[in-house]
């Protein structure tokens, strides 16, 4: 139903394929202005580890399907912030979490040609907000699995789950468990996992440049609070319908530097950038992945020290040599629905952009990515921003 990208963006054909990426994550404050200087007060910090490792259908049978042999795909994400803002004037709410540290874990299982979730996790385990500003304590944590198949699953031959679809939740507050298993059936329907759309982006054929697409999606977390704010059994059994999401590529393609050197930065033509960057640093490190035909490149400025230009990736052009640029595409997200809440922007390699290990090839890198929070008044707050750190593929 949904077209995927027929040079699938996590290697191939290659099966076994595992792909890292490293993000460092920040979390800016909005509502206090940037320095003369452009920095920005920052409320937290941390990393967000993504890993990409192809299966069988077989070597992860607790996951799988044994009736879906076709290769899979099984992603783990490890996201870990501590929050280190500190006392702003007139906003005492900001401060208050200083020290805490916030863990969240997901993982998802998922056709590799189809995109077709089959099973996904997420648990968050967040430290307990103090009371202040009258508000009282609060902790946020909580751990949710979701099965997505529809037909039942079989292992040695045995039946192992019911014909339907389900979500189980655990809400942790305050160290104790509330509502200890919401089973809930899903609908018997086309979805898509909340905890895959970065993966709905590189490898959805529709998401290329001047274009886009609707999906149907399940966010197993708003579709509990849904489910617990329900007043009426209508409203209960509305709770789980899938949540349209809009996946728009922008027509106009930008550049991000590979190289990191200051006076490269100074002639760079990157796109508007998310707000809460305070600088581009460059991707040196995926220098050694990067297929260098499929990059841009523009001349070096002059009074560059020899030694600095030995240190950078660059391309020879007519004897010269140039500095090489990574082709980028604005892509956003939101709910395809009123309110459509907070817009969340990718800076993702362009279709053409390829990097390889000289063995399997990879495309479609999210180079950096993020999204506002806002209050009840519609007021921003918070601006989170992840830039990619590190990448590795083998």
């Amino acid at each position: 139903m949904f077209g995927v990208h027929p040079n699938l963006p996590w290697g191939g054909d290659a099966s076994l394929i595992t792909e890292i990426k490293t993000f460092s994550v920040y979390v800016y404050c909005a509502q206090t202005p940037p320095t003369e200087t452009g920095a920005r007060l920052v409320l937290a910090r941390g990393e967000v580890v993504q890993t990409l490792t192809g299966c069988d259908g077989v070597s992860y049978g607790s996951l799988c399907s044994i009736s879906e042999r076709g290769t899979h795909i099984h992603i783990t994400t490890r996201m870990e912030i501590t929050w280190e803002d500190e006392t702003v004037p007139n906003h005492p709410n900001i401060g208050a979490n200083r020290g805490l540290r916030d863990v969240l874990y997901s993982d998802v299982t998922f056709v590799r040609n189809s995109l077709e979730p089959l099973t996904s996790r997420r648990h968050l385990n967040a430290q307990t907000r103090p009371v202040y500003g009258g508000r009282p304590s609060f902790n946020n944590s909580h751990y949710v699995r979701t099965n997505f198949e529809s037909e039942p699953r079989y292992i040695s031959g045995v039946q192992t789950t019911a014909n339907t679809s389900s979500i189980q939740i655990r809400q942790n507050t305050a160290g104790a468990f509330l509502n200890p298993v919401q089973h809930q059936t899903l609908p018997d329907t086309t979805l898509f996992c909340n905890e895959q759309l970065h993966y709905l982006i590189r490898g959805l054929q529709a998401v290329t440049p001047g274009s886009g697409i609707t999906v149907p999606t399940h966010n197993a977390v708003e579709n509990y609070i849904r489910y617990e704010r329900a007043s009426t059994n209508r409203q209960r059994r509305n709770a789980f319908v899938p949540t349209p999401v809009t996946l728009g590529a922008a027509a106009q393609v930008g550049l991000m530097p590979l190289n990191s050197t200051p006076a490269i930065e100074e002639n760079t033509q990157v796109e508007p950038a998310i707000a809460a960057r305070q600088a581009v640093e460059g991707f040196d490190f995926l220098g050694h992945f990067l297929d260098k035909e499929t990059a841009a490149h523009r001349p070096i400025p002059n009074g560059l020290p020899q030694n600095v230009i030995d240190d950078m990736y660059t391309v020879l052009i007519d004897g010269t040599p140039h500095s090489l640029y990574i082709p980028i595409v604005p892509v956003t997200i939101n709910l395809a629905q009123t309110p459509a809440g907070p817009t969340h922007t990718f800076f993702v390699t362009a279709p053409d952009v390829s990097f390889s290990n000289g063995q399997i090839h990879t495309s479609r890198l999210i180079l950096q990515y993020g999204y506002s929070m806002f209050n009840i008044y519609g007021s921003r707050i918070f601006d989170f921003v992840y830039t990619l750190t590190d990448y590795s593929v083998e």
